[in-house]
């Protein structure tokens, strides 16, 4: 009887292990036709992006979105899964390698419809330029936004600030920043953004007592930063940014209201030869022989 037993108990068991296998083996294999099915389905033409649109770019060609576009929607996931999929395309991604692009602050990818793209651009705008060479020359210049960020190459070169940022269309600004460029400075900032918004601010602050800042020379990239401001009447003041620059408005304000040394701000400042803010609270300034 206990030989009959174990046996019975031996067949039980090779049964038992003969059911998993097959159990095992039929759901891989419905496992393997789904993921076929799938695969199959991701890969229908009206499941597949047809379209991509573009919004918002200026500087930007929509070709150059639409090359990303393709390349991250390219191949499959796992060798089985179309990334050209409208539910599966890599919608991360392809937001991160346009923004990427130095000149785009941000980017939106969306479905606009069932194999419509729609990819909407928010582009960085120049607040100011930088350029190298003498005064007066614009051959080598790049946009610079309001952090200081190098995302473009201005599109002219004349006596006058200028880039085409569309056809037909013309912007300007009436203060560029001077300094040595190396290489291609796209990508990189022109100096760190918390230093040049404060002499940002400073220039626009300069601007309101009239004296007409035209460019500012920077001298170094490392705090302090030394800048020969150039005025429209040929004056220069030299300034040390690492000064109080509300105090240096001041100095600058009460020199400039001051009857005595300046009866008309205009002849003053076509007269003066340069001021000097960088020494404490004290100014110097030179007229012109």
């Amino acid at each position: 009887m206990r030989g009959q037993v174990k046996i019975y108990q031996k067949k039980l068991k090779e049964k038992r292990r003969k059911r998993v296998f097959l159990i095992s083996l039929y759901t891989f294999a419905a496992l393997v036709l789904i993921a076929c099915g799938l695969s199959y389905l991701s890969g229908l033409e009206y499941l597949s992006l047809g379209k991509i649109e573009v919004e918002g770019n200026i500087r930007v060609s929509e070709p150059a979105i639409t090359s990303i576009v393709l390349n991250d929607i390219k191949g499959n996931y796992l060798g089985l899964f179309a990334k050209r999929n409208i539910l599966l395309y890599p919608q991360e991604e392809i937001r991160k390698d346009i923004e990427a692009l130095p000149a785009v602050k941000s980017a939106n990818v969306t479905r606009k419809d069932a194999t419509t793209l729609l990819v909407t651009l928010n582009e960085r705008k120049k607040s100011s330029e930088w350029c190298s060479g003498k005064s007066g020359d614009t051959s080598d210049c790049y946009s610079l936004d309001d952090n200081g960020f190098v995302f473009a190459k201005e599109a002219c070169a004349t006596t006058t600030i200028c880039i085409k940022d569309s056809p037909g269309t013309t912007t300007s600004d009436g203060v560029i920043f001077r300094g040595s460029i190396e290489n291609d400075p796209i990508g990189q900032h022109f100096l760190d953004p918390a230093g040049f918004k404060k002499i940002r601010f400073f220039m626009g602050e300069l601007g309101g007592l009239s004296v007409d800042p035209r460019e500012a020379v920077v001298t170094g990239t490392t705090t302090p930063v030394y800048m020969t401001i150039l005025l429209g009447g040929g004056g220069r003041l030299v300034v040390n940014t690492g000064d109080d620059l509300s105090a240096v408005l001041g100095n600058i304000a009460s020199v400039v209201s001051d009857r005595a040394i300046a009866p008309s701000l205009s002849n003053f400042l076509d007269n003066l030869d340069y001021m000097k803010l960088d020494i404490g609270n004290k100014v110097v300034y030179k007229l012109k022989q």
